[in-house]
């Protein structure tokens, strides 16, 4: 909350929230409780430049040390004194409340109530010494003295990765109809977006996370749309309807605020969002790349090259790959596509060392700051065994997990690190050719008249490669082809006039069946984005037409983009362009393509020119995918 309301103000006064060079680049990761003249107990924990935080104030980590060694030296007058005096007040007075209690009630010395075991219980379920107070509890209620904790943990190495967490979009239960009427009304301008809101605001049982996520949602509206003030407001407004967990408003308002030159702002937001709780791990990926922007916009090419590596870890996203082929620039583009795909990902990032980026991700983890309080006062036992517990649900978020891995080793547990290092090692980590499915031979007529691995990965975007694919709107095959483009793409590249039909619904019939071949599919879909690539060359005056347009108009339909590139103003960012595209389909659509095309690039041996132009900054050239040079009489 106090993130939260100190960036709130620095967007609204439009104070420079981005330090100095050489200062640290975040917030602190936890509001503090004491005031700025009360110093701690002794300096962080620190190598190569990074310390550890010490969330409790020297007074409160005094008390519970001497809490500790009372409890564990049996001292029960001196525990009553200190029971009784001050210490654990205050939100850090808490953190280490759960330990000493659970210290206590499972001590040779102190016998707990059931009333009090069933309080701690109750409170702190899912903590480290629960399953031997409930252990306890049982005992004691069946007459029987408590056995003595086993010894020894389980190997985390040998803890097996889950399946990937389903997305945090995904587990929301939404209202189709209500969202589809808040995004008609958010894509009328401002006023539209202000209907939307008061609607949002008044429909019964939404969750502060499903709010939040609408409120995201929402912003990205406006910003497609231009107005980027708007945008602004209502992601930093989503931000704070979700307590600060969902990072898509906060995503969408740093966009925002890039837009607007606010660049400080923009950075604490994308941080934010970076380490939001309750984020998708695309949007967690796009956000450390933008954070990685705006560092290395100020300067700060070490905290720059940090993102680049946080990105990598999400290594199936379309920012992961980006930022893989960013982290090996000398390479060659075929070595780069490679490491991005084989060695980046989890096995590159965990070679990092711990930096400030990496403290922030594990203080966002629902025990961050208790991990942190325990170190601080050198319970290294506890610590480790909460760490373990951190750990099991890390597995699934690998940045996390690398970044929690990299705080155990800064804080002397090297043998639990060497453990969390091996399971990282051996996560069950795919190549796109597993996630992607066995590669199909693809065999349109005539050939390839584009890049193969740009017809792969529209193909699959577009069906699936399912030859007997159809859509609503009465497109067919493998690349989803109406019938009407089809025989006008036929007549303005003189392919031969196979369909000859008396009434129009023969014709129609007998042009569906034709595009459920293969082969015929897969040619009239190329030339029609020869076709959209022409077309859109002319319209600008220009010597080729951008990947990047030619993709969005393929999905939305080219008066669709057209209309839409009208309204907007300085839209000179290839990447920024994509993420304001008019609708989330769209947006998704051209990040997927483009992630497929550079992993079937990579399978099918042939060049990714757009990965080298989007790391470097350019738009990506159509003129560059296109084998031939055809173009409609």
């Amino acid at each position: 909350m106090w993130r939260g309301a100190v960036l709130g103000a620095a967007i609204l006064a439009g104070n420079t929230v981005f330090p100095a060079q050489g200062q640290a680049l975040s917030f602190p990761s936890h509001a503090p409780e004491y005031s700025d003249g009360e110093g701690h107990d002794a300096p962080p924990s620190s190598m190569a430049g990074v310390s550890l935080p010490h969330p409790l104030p020297a007074t409160v980590a005094g008390h519970y040390r001497a809490l500790f060694a009372a409890v564990r030296s049996g001292d029960a007058a001196r525990l009553g004194e200190l029971t009784h005096g001050p210490g654990t007040d205050g939100t850090a007075g808490q953190l280490l409340l759960p330990d000493y209690l659970a210290e206590r009630y499972l001590s040779i010395y102190f016998t707990p109530s059931e009333s009090e075991l069933d309080s701690w219980l109750r409170r702190y379920p899912a903590l480290p010494d629960a399953p031997l107070l409930r252990q306890k509890q049982e005992e004691m209620r069946r007459g029987v003295s408590a056995a003595a904790p086993s010894a020894g943990y389980r190997n985390v190495a040998d803890i097996q990765q889950s399946d990937r967490a389903t997305p945090f979009s995904q587990t929301l239960v939404r209202n189709g109809f209500l969202e589809r009427d808040l995004m008609d009304k958010a894509s009328s301008g401002e006023e539209g977006v202000r209907r939307a809101l008061a609607q949002l605001c008044v429909t019964p049982g939404m969750s502060p996370a499903y709010a939040a996520q609408l409120y995201g949602e929402i912003a990205m509206q406006a910003l497609s749309q231009g107005d980027t003030r708007t945008a602004l407001r209502v992601g930093s407004a989503g931000l704070e309807k979700g307590q600060y967990r969902v990072g898509l408003p906060a995503f969408a308002a740093g966009l925002a605020a890039w837009r607007e030159g606010q660049l400080d702002a923009a950075y604490s937001l994308f941080e934010t969002a970076a380490n939001a709780e309750q984020t998708d791990g695309d949007v967690q990926a796009a956000a450390s790349f933008w954070a990685g922007r705006v560092a290395e916009r100020h300067g700060k090419t070490a905290l720059y090259r940090t993102w680049l590596r946080r990105t990598s870890v999400q290594s199936e996203s379309f920012y992961g790959l980006l930022a893989g082929r960013l982290l090996h620039s000398e390479k060659s583009q075929a070595a780069a596509v490679s490491g991005a795909l084989s060695t980046i990902g989890r096995a590159g990032a965990k070679q990092a060392s711990l930096s400030e980026v990496d403290i922030n991700v594990v203080a966002s983890m629902g025990e961050g700051e208790h991990l942190f309080a325990l170190i601080q006062l050198g319970e290294q036992g506890r610590a480790e065994m909460l760490a373990r517990q951190m750990w099991q649900d890390a597995l699934a978020d690998p940045v996390r997990a690398h970044s929690l891995q990299l705080v155990v080793r800064k804080a002397g547990m090297r043998a639990l690190a060497d453990q969390m290092e091996q399971a990282l090692a051996k996560l069950d980590h795919k190549e796109f050719k597993d996630a992607l499915g066995p590669l199909p031979d693809l065999r349109p007529h005539h050939g390839f008249r584009l890049s193969s691995a740009l017809v792969y990965a529209v193909a699959r975007m577009e069906s699936n490669f399912d030859a007997t694919a159809s859509s609503a709107a009465g497109a067919y095959g493998m690349m989803q082809v109406r019938p009407t483009t089809a025989s006008f793409v036929s007549e303005q590249y003189h392919l031969p006039q196979t369909v000859a039909a008396a009434s129009s619904d023969d014709f129609n019939q007998e042009m569906q069946r034709r595009l459920r071949e293969p082969g015929y599919n897969l040619e009239v879909g190329q030339l029609y984005m020869l076709y959209l690539a022409h077309s859109l060359a002319q319209g600008e005056q220009s010597d080729g037409a951008s990947l990047l347009k030619v993709l969005a108009s393929y999905n939305a339909g080219p008066q669709a983009i057209l209309r839409w590139e009208s309204g907007q103003k300085g839209l000179q960012d290839p990447l920024m362009f994509i993420e304001c595209l008019p609708s989330p389909e769209t947006r998704q659509y051209v990040r997927n393509v483009l992630t497929n095309d550079w992993v079937y690039g990579r399978r099918l041996h042939v060049a990714t020119p757009s990965l080298v132009s989007l790391a470097d900054g350019q738009w990506p050239s159509f003129r560059e995918e296109e084998q031939g040079r055809d173009s409609p009489s």
